[in-house]
């Protein structure tokens, strides 16, 4: 049995799926939120063996930003604040 933690692939269905976040252009980290563009600032994401910690920093385009953090375990993540 392979045990993993989530991936990138997996962050960004976790965001579609419980933030209904669609990624508009994957390079350079630009999604819709609430039908407005946000962009990906910072993505701090830690593994720890069976799980890991994942923090992205999304900012507006008129400078406001908001952070979601969640925890990743055997392939599936939990929002943990947002």
């Amino acid at each position: 049995m392979i045990i993993t933690v989530p991936n990138i692939e997996d962050i960004n269905e976790w965001l579609t799926k419980e933030y209904n976040m669609k990624v508009l252009d994957k390079s350079y980290g630009i999604y819709e939120y609430k039908n407005k563009k946000i962009q990906d600032m910072v993505t701090v994401q830690k593994g720890y063996g069976l799980f890991m910690t994942v923090e992205k920093e999304f900012q507006y385009e008129n400078g406001e930003s908001f952070t979601i953090k969640g925890i990743g375990i055997l392939d599936n993540i939990y929002t943990t604040q947002e």
